[in-house]
């Protein structure tokens, strides 16, 4: 009798033990990059304790809510795309998020719950040409000192401020900082609703965004000051067709003054021609409200019963693989505490710290699905750039 009863017990333990032990984990990566889904897996992997499944997908592949759902996490770049496919996933325990910035937290929201989990993050600052210090300028140190210095390099380089506008990201990353540092962060995500809501430019051209001094400020107050940069030879007016290999030449010869683009895209250029070039926050232009970083982030949505993922989520947050994370990737780790891979990233951190706003991605990104909406904004605001209407 005894020994049946010492045989059952026997059984339940091993059936809770067996049904409690973690399963196969299934994880996709959505539009992420070969660089970032090899060192994130090799962090998972070591997170977690049994055997994971990976699966790398592109925007080609196409995905949905439903087909997201049959995984357990997905990781994805943050951005309407990211909201859409996360719109069953669970709510993520708060305590996750207590080794990040106030500002970086705010990158896991989606309607005012806690969905996804920063990872990492790049973000777009304005690099400048060290060797204009040499010639008399100024540092750059607010958006005043930004209109002085542009309209100074006019005749000094062959181009005062520059951005490879054939690229998509590079075309929204210049739009996207000069309208955050006009509108600030509430006007920028109320912005990006407007836009994402499918109405026509003109409807909404004029909404009010912010207030400058009891100024109404709108979208067409930023457009209006990219014409004036343009008007004013600060800005090629064909800067939306140029390429990235038009900027690689121009930037070893020292012929831009500024440039507009992502620190991850800093990263591919030749040292020797990265080296003369220094970056700083996107300077803001009104200091009379909240603003955020422009500043794509890498999330994770957990799909099925996230409590019983936080010791894969608490490991890949935790300082010690933020800081393997960022070493291996050259972004910017969500950690307070971790070691960054250099001084920009460093740098990129404190600017995101300090962005009491929080982290928002660019214009395309937070309010598109696809290249052809992507392309279709884009030629509608050259239209604007190029004529005012």
């Amino acid at each position: 009798m005894a020994a049946g009863i010492v045989l059952v017990l026997c059984i339940v333990i091993i059936l809770a033990v067996v049904l409690n032990a973690p399963k196969k984990l299934k994880v996709a990566f959505y539009g992420i990059e070969e660089k970032i889904v090899k060192n994130l897996s090799e962090e998972i992997k070591k997170a977690w304790p049994k055997e994971v499944e990976f699966t790398v997908l592109s925007e080609e592949d196409g995905f949905s809510v439903e087909k997201s759902g049959n995984y357990d996490a997905v990781i994805t770049w943050s951005g309407r795309e990211a909201r859409i496919l996360a719109q069953k996933a669970d709510e993520i325990p708060a305590k996750i998020y207590g080794g990040m910035p106030t500002s970086v937290q705010k990158a896991g929201l989606s309607d005012d719950k806690k969905i996804f989990v920063p990872l990492l993050y790049d973000y777009y600052p304005l690099f400048y040409s060290k060797s204009s210090l040499n010639r008399g300028f100024d540092e750059i140190a607010d958006f005043g000192s930004f209109d002085e210095m542009e309209q100074k390099a006019v005749g000094e380089y062959a181009f005062s401020l520059y951005a490879s506008g054939k690229s998509i990201d590079h075309f929204y990353g210049l739009i996207s900082c000069i309208t955050e540092s006009i509108c600030g962060s509430a006007g920028y995500r109320k912005l990006c609703g407007l836009i994402e809501s499918g109405k026509e430019l003109e409807e909404y051209l004029d909404e009010a965004l912010a207030d400058f001094n009891g100024e109404k400020i709108t979208f067409r107050t930023v457009l209006e000051h990219i014409r004036y940069l343009q008007d004013a030879k600060c800005l090629s007016g064909q800067w939306h067709s140029y390429s990235t290999s038009d900027e690689m030449l121009l930037m070893s010869e020292d012929e831009i003054y500024s440039i507009s683009m992502p620190l991850d895209h800093y990263r591919t250029i030749p040292m020797r021609t990265a080296a003369n070039y220094r970056p700083i926050r996107f300077p803001i232009a009104n200091e009379s409200v909240e603003h955020a970083l422009v500043a794509p982030t890498v999330v994770m949505f957990i799909n099925k019963k996230a409590d019983k993922k936080q010791d894969l989520i608490k490991a890949l947050v935790s300082s010690t693989v933020q800081e393997r994370l960022s070493e291996s990737t050259m972004l910017i780790p969500v950690s307070s505490q971790a070691g960054c891979y250099d001084i920009y990233t460093d740098d990129g951190r404190f600017y995101a710290a300090s962005s009491f706003g929080g982290l928002v991605s660019t214009i395309n990104k937070e309010c598109f699905t696809s290249a052809e909406e992507e392309e279709a904004f884009k030629s509608r605001l050259v239209t604007y750039l190029t004529f005012g209407k």
